[in-house]
């Protein structure tokens, strides 16, 4: 998890902290190489020991009385943890993305053998582009979208792109005018692009219809189980200002019809918070989440992160700050 001081919203210098899933015991703190002096973003193979970082340096701009981070070229660095604990940072063969884009997602195949991103063009009027690169060698294919924004609009936070365990299906978000979908794309397709991606799942207006009321995607990650059967999600659904419902839903990714939902939980309340999924295990059948819990006091709520079965929640140990739920832990 990238962490950094108490408050979010503020330009900060951001660590690499490994924890422990079981205990929440931190195994080690990491800070950038020089020239770099802060993290940006993070992403997992999904077997607990390898990682891929980016790094930039810190550039704060005051303006208006107000303060905000300016742009500056990102590098990519490998995190490798042995089997003995031994944590290993280098850096990647890939060079730096420009300053001039914005890295909007970035995604570790199960294998740890392809690195997948997303940039913008610089302008609101670019396209944006998928780039795949091989991490041993930096070596890098690309492809231009056109005709929307893959991205979720959520700066560090949510996993915008995902891979399934073959490791060459891709599933991306797409923002087309207000509907947000996910697609499908076989990055090994010879000369395919994401036009030829399947679109199997639409939120239209940021909704999909349902018998009972709308059904919304209530986070920032729509990501693809491993064994690329399906699309999971955090949704909030509900035909009542006053009645809201929760849970973590699973379209086919095929047909993008609802296969399950998981965790169902109904809130007399519209005062929740967004919700998310953080890993998936092969199937969709056991999930780690971002999730809302109840506190002490009547109409509050907290994020918790924690994890899910079909009926139940377990909250996983450890410290959360503002920080680390702005910029989302990856296992």
């Amino acid at each position: 998890v990238l962490t950094g001081g108490k408050a979010f919203y503020l330009p900060q210098r951001m660590r690499a902290v490994v924890r422990a899933t079981a205990t929440g015991t931190t195994v080690a703190t990491l800070t950038p190489p020089s020239p770099y002096d802060t993290f940006s973003g993070v992403a997992g193979a999904g077997d607990g020991r390898t990682f891929v970082l980016t790094a930039q340096k810190l550039v704060v701009r005051r303006q208006d009385g107000g303060v905000s981070q300016q742009g500056t070229p990102e590098k990519f660095f490998l995190l490798r943890i042995g089997a003995a604990g031994r944590i290993r940072l280098t850096a990647l063969p890939i060079p730096a993305e420009p300053a001039a884009v914005g890295v909007g997602g970035m995604a570790l195949s199960p294998d740890g053998r392809l690195l997948a991103a997303t940039v913008d063009g610089g302008s609101p009027r670019s396209p944006s582009r998928l780039q795949v690169f091989t991490v041993a060698t930096g070596s890098k294919r690309e492809w231009t979208w056109r005709g929307g924004y893959i991205t979720n609009n959520a700066g560090a936070n949510g996993q915008v792109l995902s891979w399934a365990a073959d490791g060459r299906t891709l599933a991306f978000q797409l923002w087309r005018g207000r509907s947000i979908y996910v697609g499908l794309f076989d990055t090994a397709a010879p000369d395919a692009g994401p036009q030829s991606s399947k679109l199997p799942v639409e939120f239209r207006g940021q909704a999909v219809d349902e018998a009972r009321g709308p059904m919304i995607l209530n986070g920032f990650s729509a990501i693809i189980t491993p064994d690329g059967t399906k699309i999971v999600c955090a949704t909030t659904s509900g035909s009542s200002q006053r009645a809201t419902k929760l849970g973590f839903t699973e379209f086919s990714a095929s047909t993008g019809h609802i296969v399950r939902i998981l965790d169902t939980r109904r809130y007399t309340t519209n005062r929740v918070q967004n919700e998310d999924v953080l890993w998936t295990n092969a199937s969709g059948s056991r999930l780690i989440v971002i999730a809302n819990v109840p506190a002490a006091k009547a109409g509050r709520y907290r994020l918790q992160i924690g994890v899910v079965t079909r009926d139940s929640f377990t909250p996983l140990p450890g410290p959360l700050l503002p920080s680390e739920l702005f910029h989302y832990p990856s296992w």
